[in-house]
């Protein structure tokens, strides 16, 4: 049963290894012509993105007066509207203090963090899922205010 398995994955699968070059290097004429002619197509594209950047230039422009025209302008009223209640407006503004003052006072941290990968191959009718690869990482990082941050 393996052995059909097998013989039906690797006659679906073409491996092709190469060593080495099989091209032969071209001359220094053919070499030159091919700088000249990517030379050429080069400067075409050159040119013909500094026109595109110039439209959009122009483009960005007239956006960025209509995203004005659009802005609405904070009044007290629409601050009012901004919450269901008052009670959640409180609240918000409460969590934005607490984490400013946790953010001030944080000096360092030591953090370990994991990661793992697997890669699986499974046929529905023929079998149970196989394992094809895994790979796990592990890493250090250890960080305090004024100073870089170390990663191991």
């Amino acid at each position: 049963m393996y052995a059909l398995i097998a013989a039906l994955v690797l006659a679906q699968t073409s491996v092709n290894v190469r060593i080495g070059s099989t091209q032969k290097k071209p001359d220094s004429a053919a070499t030159a012509r091919e700088e000249a002619r990517d030379d050429s197509v080069r400067l075409i594209r050159e040119a013909e993105i500094d026109s595109m950047r110039k439209r959009r230039i122009v483009r960005d422009s007239s956006q960025a007066a209509r995203r004005r025209a659009k802005r609405i302008a904070l009044t007290p009223a629409l601050v009012a509207s901004a919450f269901r209640n008052q009670r959640a407006s409180t609240l918000l503004t409460a969590a934005r203090v607490a984490r400013l003052a946790h953010d001030s006072s944080l000096t360092g941290y030591d953090a370990t963090a994991y990661e793992r990968m697997s890669v699986g191959l499974g046929f529905k009718r023929i079998g149970r899922d196989r394992l094809l690869m895994r790979a796990e990482r592990a890493s250090r990082i250890v960080w305090s205010r004024g100073n870089p941050a170390l990663v191991q």
